[in-house]
């Protein structure tokens, strides 16, 4: 199946979900407040890196739909507090959405390469901000977060399609997609 951002003919149908991403949603790193448009620019960069077209065809699958998604909990669970916008656990339901999603409406379910592409995905989902909340302590070989970071690759035993390369990989596009909003 060939997945996309739109809904020209021909293009995976686009569930409800959809109309909820369009709803404008005042918090940071969000393109416009709107998270399809930021959904959108974050694919646009990603598609455009170098790291994602050196992958196989179900690696970038599974990737674009990753940061297609990766703020798709907002839409759930974005509120303002003491005047300011937050959006508390948004990681944890946007891969909750995501695995709901490619499950009841694009059926990947019944076989273990099938729960292992969707399971990739809403991984990359709950994780998306790891890569950019991490990436100066990484380098520095701090021992907690390279505890972390052994805890995120054991993921990939267990699904085989989720790797730390593609968690690296989107936080490229969304730190590029963030820079691009000239956001800091």
């Amino acid at each position: 199946r060939a997945w996309r951002v739109g809904g020209a003919a021909g293009e995976a149908p686009q569930p409800a979900l959809f109309a909820d991403m369009q709803r404008t949603v005042d918090v940071p790193y969000v393109t416009g407040g709107k998270v399809l448009a930021n959904a959108q620019t974050a694919c646009g960069k990603l598609v455009g890196l170098p790291e994602y077209r050196s992958l196989n065809d179900r690696q970038r699958q599974i990737l674009f739909l990753a940061c297609f998604l990766h703020d798709v909990g907002k839409t759930l669970t974005t509120k303002r507090i003491k005047r300011q916008w937050i959006s508390p656990n948004h990681d944890l339901r946007g891969a909750e959405l995501a695995r709901y999603l490619l499950w009841t409406d694009y059926k990947l379910a019944g076989t273990m390469d099938m729960l292992s592409f969707r399971e990739a995905v809403s991984l990359l989902v709950q994780h998306h901000e790891m890569p950019l909340a991490f990436q100066d302590v990484l380098k520095q070989g701090d021992a907690e977060i390279s505890y972390i970071v052994k805890s995120l690759a054991a993921n990939g035993i267990l699904v085989h399609d989720f790797t730390l390369e593609l968690l690296g990989i989107l936080g490229l596009a969304i730190a590029n997609t963030t820079e691009a909003e000239d956001v800091c």
